[in-house]
């Protein structure tokens, strides 16, 4: 279930609609092996929660870094990093939509044809390096994705004709007796 999480530390913020789309912004539930693919996840910051504090950081240029992971909804295995992605907060902008963009398809980052993937956000607001303590930090998962096989498209007039090779057959006169070559048996 793909439902908005919120979380506080100093800031709070809502993550919500994570989402995959095809490179033209249409949204997909099903991912060609290897079509270029988009995931995205809205953030939104509350000005209610937070008070006059995120008027006061939003227009430093805070850093928000999502990163998005995969794990197969098959069995167990490990956690497939699919990348991260990061922008600026701005003044008076309390939403925004980090999207990564895989330009290889599924299968440039690992995932598997004809298999189900949960994808999930993780996003860490504050100043790079990001090893610092975050001012804000959330979570959402969800988003369970197949991953399909193309169909290859044949023109059945430019394939090649399958021809049977002649098989050789032994046929036996009514009557006739057997003969037996150096290899059979009795």
């Amino acid at each position: 279930m793909n439902d908005p999480q919120t979380f506080s530390t100093d800031l709070q913020c809502t993550l919500s609609n994570l989402q995959a789309s095809n490179i033209q912004n249409t949204t997909t539930t099903q991912l060609e092996n290897c079509e270029p693919f988009q995931l995205s996840v809205t953030i939104t910051f509350s000005d209610t929660a937070n008070g006059n504090l995120i008027n006061l950081l939003l227009p430093l240029g805070l850093a928000i870094r999502v990163n998005f992971s995969a794990r197969s909804l098959s069995g167990p295995g490990p956690e497939i990093d699919l990348g991260y992605t990061t922008l600026t907060t701005e003044a008076g902008v309390l939403t925004y939509t980090p999207t990564l963009k895989i330009e290889g398809g599924s299968a440039s980052i690992g995932l598997d044809p004809d298999t189900v993937y949960q994808i999930k956000a993780i996003a860490r607001v504050g100043h790079a390096p990001f090893s610092i303590p975050a001012l804000g930090r959330g979570f959402i998962n969800g988003l369970d994705l197949p991953i399909g096989t193309p169909e290859v498209a044949t023109d059945l007039a430019e394939e090649p004709k399958a021809t049977k090779a002649p098989t050789a057959t032994r046929t036996r006169k009514p009557g006739a007796r057997s003969q037996k070559g150096p290899g059979d048996r009795e």
